[in-house]
């Protein structure tokens, strides 16, 4: 995740990485790792179960997922990973925020196009 922020940066994206380790811990590793997002701390799960990844109580924390969002908070990707195997691969996540851009963008040249000149 840490070596791809830049491509998601040049599309105007923001990475916040949520964790369900308290605050101390989350510090500690943020501290050691140099991040170059946010990292958040959800020791209840909450904001994980609203976004639907399952939490485990007996371990007390929840499946690892990837969400993104437009800024309007519009979820335009999900990726939970029940199990030990990881995340969605970063490339299939970059195809999804690259295609919500040109959609964006599309959207925007049509509902505000150019003024034309006159002659």
């Amino acid at each position: 995740m840490q070596d791809n922020t830049r491509h998601f940066r040049e599309l105007g994206t923001k990475w916040v990485a949520i964790t369900s380790d308290d605050m101390h811990n989350v510090r500690k590793l943020a501290d050691r790792c140099n991040f170059s997002f946010k990292l958040l701390s959800d020791p209840g799960g909450k904001v994980a179960r609203s976004y639907g990844a399952l939490w485990n109580e007996e371990g007390g924390h929840n499946d690892p997922g990837v969400f993104v969002l437009l800024a309007d908070g519009t979820l335009i990707y999900q990726g939970i990973v029940s199990g030990p195997w990881g995340r969605p691969p970063v490339d299939q996540v970059l195809k999804v925020v690259q295609g919500a851009w040109k959609k964006r963008t599309r959207e925007s040249e049509t509902a505000n196009p150019p003024a034309s000149t006159a002659s």
